[in-house]
């Protein structure tokens, strides 16, 4: 551990983009990977705080990204209708069908997803408060943080299918407190929430198992590999949401709201769902010269 060095991991990095042809969202989740594990490194004692600071940390050595090439833009990759409910029957039921739910009803990115707590659920109201995102320090350890920038920070309507999903779920979760009492009590955790600067039991996020366990943006590496193996296709969270916000620009959705519903800090990301033509906007061009 302590011989790794900041090129050889950016170098890496460099290869998997540029000569192995992976998509720069990937290599950047690989990188993500490289901080977490260097930071558990320097808790158990494996590096210094000198060391990781001059991998993770200082500007001018940390590990980098590869510059991203000129000709690579922000596809907007999307499901079709029949990979989205594939997808959720095949996560019915498991500790993964709320993210699938949420990301899918709602369009929230997954750090946002695993940073909802019950208190940001209005099921009366029909609106998820999105105030937080689950992140790691540098030090490999949860952490709630504001979303990056102020558009993040947002409320959100809820279609009546996932409302009604989230009353169920906590009403169910609610029902074991007395069964689960002890598991949950030991598998307790506390998170630094960055927002209020205090730090908080994980009993009160939207995302852990009946027994209390937390679930984290690590928790879909298992349905990842069977989506693959049993669907033939990736399964993606940001595909998910490109999803629902393509599928609410071919509905009609005026930019505007799309924009505050998606929590874009800039307009011209969100226009991109309505130039680019997917397979739901197909289906409802050819439903409107249909009427013509």
């Amino acid at each position: 551990m302590r011989d790794l060095r900041t090129a050889e991991i950016s170098d890496d990095l460099a290869r998997l983009y540029y000569d192995e042809g992976y998509s720069y969202s990937y290599v950047e989740g690989i990188l993500k990977e490289w901080y977490l594990i260097l930071g558990q490194a320097q808790g158990r004692g494996y590096l210094s705080a000198g060391e990781h600071a001059t991998l993770c940390v200082n500007k001018l050595t940390k590990i980098r990204m590869p510059k991203r090439r000129a000709d690579d833009g922000d596809e907007i990759m999307t499901y079709t209708r029949e990979q989205l409910d594939a997808i959720g029957e095949m996560l019915q039921g498991t500790n993964a069908e709320t993210t699938y739910m949420l990301a899918r009803y709602a369009g929230l990115r997954i750090g946002e997803i695993y940073g909802l707590q019950w208190g940001d659920v209005d099921s009366e109201g029909g609106i998820l408060h999105i105030r937080r995102q689950m992140t790691y320090n540098n030090d490999g350890l949860i952490a709630l943080k504001a979303p990056k920038t102020s558009a993040g920070v947002r409320d959100i309507v809820m279609p009546q299918i996932l409302t009604d999903y989230l009353t169920e779920s906590k009403s169910i979760w609610e029902s074991g407190a007395d069964r689960y009492q002890n598991q949950r009590r030991q598998r307790r955790r506390e998170i630094w929430d960055d927002v209020q600067k205090e730090w908080v039991g994980s009993i009160g996020m939207v995302g852990q198992t009946m027994e209390g366990e937390l679930l984290t943006t690590n928790s879909l590496k298992y349905w990842a590999r069977e989506c693959q193996r049993r669907l033939g296709f990736p399964l993606r969270i940001h595909w998910i949401r490109h999803t629902y916000a393509s599928s609410l620009a071919a509905a009609g959705m005026p930019e505007h709201i799309l924009c505050r519903q998606m929590g874009h800090a800039r307009i011209q990301v969100t226009h991109r769902y309505y130039a680019a033509m997917s397979d739901r906007a197909v289906e409802v061009a050819r439903g409107y010269l249909q009427e013509l």
